[in-house]
This record gives structure tokens, C-alpha cells and sequence, in this order.
């Protein structure tokens, strides 16, 4: 059975497939490969070739650089997984290739005509599709009219299997319009706020009855966690500096080895717009020089946005050198005339200049005397790291290894909670945890190239101070709940009070607050706690919440909702609906090629990919 699309090709589209073809499909071939290696697997009946997954390879690549500005190893990309992620999107094409066969759903030759000629890169002189042209671009791309048409007809395919799957799928304003009302609604409040000079009697001295009262009841919050005494015996690199020497020529083989560094070149943003043949870019930047359009507008003529054209912030370096004469010529926020690139004729364009920085080696002296010292010191630490450890095996204390070998000894009260540089390594919090009394003391490595050996001494309990040790932490503590409690006292009397007889003026002595809040929009002199309960609270309502060491009373005087036929409520419900759509839509279909996929079962050839990976 063969039917058509009736939905217009976006630009975007065309232009997805003409630069895929362009960069992708740039004749990787599998002849290199011998013939066993035709294929990295299969899923039903339908082999994944080798040169189907090398190109989709190379875009994951290619989409990340661009992505993150910045040029990435092989290596990287497999530790990053993007080999698994050329290989999921080949096995959800295959997938849906299958099911279309079986199915029988494919787009007849008269759509694909149609379609071929409203793509403007095969348009002729007179502006309209021509034939010769529509060859010439696709034989300037390495393909046959019949591998494009294929390409367009297996991609539009897909679409019409995605449009069956998810084309009754619909959205509802209902749930966007309570969304945009809870951001939007509107409180209006008064509100008073009691503070400790509201007090007869703001500051209190305690008892010490009252002191050990509180400390007898709150006395988990005073407890003394269980400490390790710990002796420890530490070399660190930064000891044996005085026993290093470096020359003058290695610091200035170090400046010059990091010169990226010290002394990085200028770099520029730069944004790339690619033709399909040099016809194109020179029509393109004719129009740019006339002021008729922009670099911007030829670049969402096309359905991009900046990003899409980004190519990173780059040196001359990593430019082609005709590129770099030309780019880095321009001016900030210019374009260039058509420059042949390697993926095509382009126009390019500057967003951002980062000046070069000179640095004289004067400046960094120290910092690269260090840096050589460091590394030498760890080396001689590895050197000479067997007699220390003999030491200890025949039976030497950490004491004798700092007596006989400059190692640093100190001790330590060891808690959960201790952060500290010494702490904070990994491999010394873990011996920590699991030494005894009968640990026998060994060296271990520290992240900054030190070596260490720990002894426990003895463990101390944990427990509760007595009052006399800890008696201003109790009387902060105290002080602090005292005020709290009798602040709630006074909030829920006046509270009473205001519910009987409204009068806010003269509850507290002062003014009320009036206020508005949104849940967007909340005024800042508006404490998080009040306005977090305020929408849980009912019109005329009297309540209050505690804040810090104050009490607000108030009162939701009003609750307005926003106007969900207005401007700003409509554009919120058509994009909220339009995303929860889109995304639901991705859902539903996924699901379907995922149960596709299981159905079908699917084979990898891993002997066949670690042979392709090596040609990388």
C-alpha cells in the first residue's frame, strides 16, 4: 500500500538531510574492513552495516563538538557512551523500517516529487526546480539521484509511522490552566509582626535549675560524638623541597610546555552557515552586503537558531589556515564573504572576541619552581618509600619514623564531623574507620602525593558534657526556645483578640504591613515561612507562623486568580500544552519502537565494532 504525507517539509529538514549527507555520509567505506565486516549486527531480518554505523557514529561526535564548543578524542567519545548512542538510533531506525514493510506504509513517487521540487537549493536561474541543477547538487554530494530519493523516502516513511502512532494523541487546557492559576493567583495580606522588644521581659536570665532542666531534656542535641584519638606520622612532598634543586632551563621548559596556559591565544566565537554549492553562499552574501538580510536571518530562514551554527570558541590554530586569515581579520559581529570550509562553501561570523594574554615568566617564577619541585619530591618520596616502610615492618613506632626519617608526627581527636585538608582525603577517612587497637601501622597514599601511618591511641565514648563544661551553649539554646515559646504565647492571645475584634492598628502597638504576593512573584520583604502558609490559609482568617526569633500574625484579606483568557494566560496554555504534547508524544512512540525492537530481537557483532573503533 503506498500513501503520502500531506504535512509541508520544513526547512529544517531538508537541510538535516542535504548536511547529513554532506558531513556524514563522506565515503567512510567498509572495503578496509574486509568483507566479514559488512555489518556490526542485525535486529529481525535487517542488518546494521558497518558504514550505517560509522557515519552515525561520526555525527554523535559531531553533534557533541558543536554542542560544547570544543573538540573531543575517540576515546572520549566512547566514554561517554555516544557509540551506544549511534548504535540505539540505528536499531529504532531499523526498527521502524521493519514494521513500515510490514505494515505496507510507504510515500508513493509523486509525493517525493513534490517534494524534491520545493527544496530552493535545486531551483534553477528563474527560481523555480530544475532538473539539471537537482542532479548536479546531488552528484556534488557523492550521491545517485535514487540513494537521495531513498534517503528522503525512508525518512518521510518514518514520519508517517510516527503521525499514525501519535497523531490522536491530545492535550487539554485543563491542566495548564491550574498551573498558570497556582503560579499566578494573588494574596493580599495584612500582617503584624511580634518580636522580642513586644516582651515585658525580652531577656531573661535563666536558673540554673532552668539550665539543667533544659540540658536534661534537650540533651541529645548536646551529646559529644564518639572520638578516635589518632597518632599519625605524614611525609608530604612540600617537606623535601629543600632537598631539590631545579635548573633554569626546566623552568623554561615548563613555561613553554604550558603556554597555553600562561600565555593563551586569542579566540573567537564563531558561528558557520554552510551552502550547498558556492551559487548558493554567493546569492546568500550578496544579500548580506546589500543590507537586504542578515547572517541571523539566513540562519532562521532555514529553521536554525545560533547554537545550530556555532562552531566553539576557537584559536587561529584549529581554524584551516584560510579560515583563520579570514576570521581572524574580522570584525566583532561581522560576517565574511564565502570561504570554502570543510564541509562546503560558508559564510562565517564572530560573536565574541577573547583578547590573547601575555604573561612574562617573571610573574610565575615561584608557582613553576613549585611545580617542579613537587614533582620531583613525589618521586624521590617513591624512591625512597621501601626503607620507610622496612622501618615499620621491623617492628619501628611512628615516633622512630619521624626521629629517623623527618617524618611530621601529630595526633588527633577523630569525629564523624571533623572536616579538616587531612579529613577530607578519601583513603585516610576510610582507615580511620576500620583501625583498631591492634591495626598495625602501615604506609598508605594520600591524593597530594604524601605518605601516612595512623595508629589509634584510644577510642573515647561519646556522651554528655556536664552542665558546667557546656553552660553557654545551654543558655543559647535556652534563651532561644524561651523566646520562641513565649513569642507563640503572645501570637495566639492576640491572635484571639483580633479574631473577636479586628482592630491590626492597635494589636501590637504599630502599623500593619499590607502586602501582595504571588507564588512567582513574592515580595522580598515577604519571609518564606508566612508566605508559604498563606496559601494554604483561607480568606479571613487569622493565623500566624514563627521566623526566626520573631512571630507574624496575619490575615489573607483577598485571593484574586488571574485572567485565564488574557494574552499572557493563552501563551502560557499553548506552549505548556504544546511541550506536555511533544513530550508525551516522544513517550507514546518510543514505547512502541522499544516493544518493535524486543519483538524483533537484535544481535551486536562486539568483534566487528572493536575493529571499526580501532580505525578511528
Amino acid at each position: 500500500m503506498a500513501s503520502s504525507s500531506g504535512s509541508k517539509m520544513s526547512k529544517f529538514f531538508v537541510w538535516a538531510i542535504l548536511l547529513m549527507l554532506i558531513v556524514g555520509l563522506g565515503g567512510f567505506g567498509i572495503g578496509g574492513f574486509g568483507r566479514s565486516l559488512d555489518k556490526i549486527g542485525s535486529i529481525g531480518n535487517k542488518k546494521i552495516s558497518t558504514n550505517d554505523y560509522v557515519n552515525a557514529l561520526r555525527q554523535e561526535i559531531s553533534n557533541f563538538e558543536r554542542q560544547n564548543g570544543k573538540p573531543i578524542s575517540f576515546n572520549e567519545a566512547l566514554t561517554l557512551g555516544l557509540d551506544g548512542v549511534a548504535i540505539n538510533k540505528l536499531l529504532s531506525t531499523a526498527s521502524m523500517d521493519s514494521e513500515l514493510s510490514r505494515i505496507g506504509i510507504s510515500v508513493g513517487d509523486a509525493e517525493i516529487a513534490k517534494r524534491v521540487s520545493e527544496i530552493p537549493q535545486f531551483f534553477g536561474p528563474d527560481g523555480t526546480f530544475d532538473q539539471d541543477t537537482y542532479r548536479m547538487v546531488i552528484s556534488q554530494i557523492g550521491k545517485t539521484v535514487s540513494e537521495f530519493e531513498g534517503e528522503l523516502r525512508a525518512n518521510l516513511s518514518r514520519d508517517l509511522l510516527r503521525q499514525a502512532v501519535t497523531g490522536g494523541l491530545q492535550s487539554t487546557n485543563t491542566y495548564a490552566n491550574k498551573i498558570y492559576t497556582y503560579i499566578n493567583e494573588e494574596r493580599s495580606l495584612r500582617s503584624i509582626t511580634l518580636t522580642k522588644n513586644n516582651l515585658q521581659d525580652p531577656s531573661p536570665i535563666p536558673t540554673e535549675i532552668e539550665l539543667s532542666s533544659f540540658l536534661e531534656e534537650n540533651q541529645e542535641s548536646f551529646r559529644e560524638p564518639e572520638t578516635k584519638v589518632i597518632t599519625y606520622s605524614i611525609l608530604r612532598p612540600e617537606m623535601l623541597f629543600d632537598q631539590i634543586k631545579v635548573t633554569d632551563q626546566s623552568i623554561k621548559d615548563l613555561f613553554i610546555s604550558r603556554a597555553s596556559s600562561y600565555n593563551p591565544p586569542e579566540k573567537r566565537r564563531v558561528n558557520r552557515l554552510a551552502f550547498i554549492d558556492k551559487e548558493a553562499a554567493s546569492k546568500a552574501y550578496d544579500l548580506i552586503a546589500s543590507g537586504k538580510s542578515t547572517f541571523d536571518d539566513l540562519v532562521k530562514e532555514r529553521g536554525l537558531s545560533s547554537k545550530d551554527t556555532e562552531i566553539g570558541m576557537l584559536s587561529k590554530k584549529e581554524l584551516s589556515s584560510l579560515e583563520g586569515e579570514v576570521i581572524f581579520d574580522l570584525p566583532l559581529n561581522k560576517s565574511s564573504s564565502v570561504i570554502e570550509s570543510s564541509i562546503g562553501p560558508a559564510i562565517f561570523k564572530v560573536t565574541e572576541i577573547e583578547t590573547a594574554v601575555v604573561t612574562p615568566i617573571e610573574n610565575v617564577m615561584d608557582e613553576l619552581k613549585n611545580t617542579l619541585k613537587l614533582e620531583d619530591a613525589k618521586s624521590l618520596i617513591t624512591t625512597k618509600r621501601e626503607t620507610y616502610e622496612d622501618l615499620l615492618v621491623s617492628g619501628g613506632t611512628l615516633e622512630e619514623l619521624a626521629t629517623e626519617s623527618g617524618f611530621d608526627i601529630k595526633t588527633m581527636n577523630f569525629t564523624a564531623e571533623l572536616n579538616n585538608a587531612l579529613t577530607s582525603d578519601a583513603s585516610f577517612s576510610e582507615e580511620v574507620k576500620i583501625i583498631t587497637k591492634d591495626y598495625y601501622p602501615t604506609l598508605f597514599d594520600l591524593k597530594d602525593g604524601s605518605i601516612i601511618a595512623i595508629r589509634l591511641d584510644k577510642v573515647l565514648p561519646s556522651f554528655i558534657p556536664e552542665l558546667q563544661v557546656i553552660k553557654e551553649n545551654v543558655k543559647k539554646g535556652w534563651t532561644s526556645y524561651t523566646l520562641s515559646e513565649r513569642l507563640t504565647e503572645l501570637a495566639t492571645e492576640t491572635s484571639k483578640q483580633l479574631r473577636v475584634n479586628p482592630d491590626w492598628e492597635n494589636a501590637a502597638g504599630k502599623e500593619p504591613t499590607v502586602s501582595k504576593i504571588s507564588r512567582l512573584t513574592q515580595n522580598l520583604d515577604t519571609p518564606f515561612s508566612l508566605a508559604q502558609k498563606a496559601f494554604t490559609t483561607k480568606i479571613g482568617t487569622v493565623d500566624f507562623v514563627n521566623d526566626a526569633e520573631t512571630v507574624i500574625i496575619y490575615e489573607v484579606t483577598d485571593v484574586s486568580s488571574p485572567d485565564l483568557n488574557s494574552a499572557a494566560a493563552k501563551a502560557f496554555s499553548k506552549e505548556f500544552n504544546d511541550q506536555m504534547l511533544a513530550e508525551f508524544e516522544n513517550d507514546v512512540f518510543s514505547y512502541y519502537i522499544e516493544s518493535i525492537r524486543k519483538n524483533l530481537g537484535f544481535t551486536l557483532d562486539q568483534g566487528a565494532l572493536n575493529s571499526i573503533h580501532q580505525q578511528f
